[in-house]
């Protein structure tokens, strides 16, 4: 199962829906600053880690004033959030409050077991690595 399409809206940077097709096996994100890679990372990040948490855990990126949301700053109170992924299966994921769409992460084991293998890089792992002696 490989992922062909993800879908954020109302999450950090992404206020507004943001489709991204998904054509390769590995994903190179680069941009500005402040055009939403880090965004990008936290939305397939925190849809993994929902995997193996329960409902109560992952509420918490979705509370407007929370300490630990990830919600957009300009967004309104109501403004629905999701990150929806779907597989070249055919398969549909969304992770939010109330989903709607497909699955939820948590129902599906592959999800699981990717998240166990996850191979998730960012610039602090590539920078250690170069550091390393």
């Amino acid at each position: 199962m490989k992922i062909s399409s993800i879908e954020i809206q109302n999450f950090k940077a992404f206020k507004e829906a943001a489709h991204f097709d998904i054509e390769n096996k590995n994903i190179l994100v680069f941009g500005t600053n402040g055009s939403g890679k880090s965004s990008f990372y936290f939305a397939l990040h925190a849809f993994v880690q929902s995997s193996i948490k329960t409902t109560v855990q992952c509420q918490k990126y979705f509370q407007f004033e929370g300490q630990e949301s990830l919600l957009n700053i300009h967004a309104a109170e109501n403004f629905p959030s999701y990150i929806r992924v779907k597989t070249d299966g055919g398969s549909s994921f969304e992770f939010s409050p109330a989903p709607t769409v497909g699955q939820t992460p948590s129902t599906d084991p592959v999800i699981k077991l990717s998240n166990e293998a996850s191979d998730f890089m960012n610039y602090r792992l590539l920078n250690a690595f170069s550091n390393f002696r």
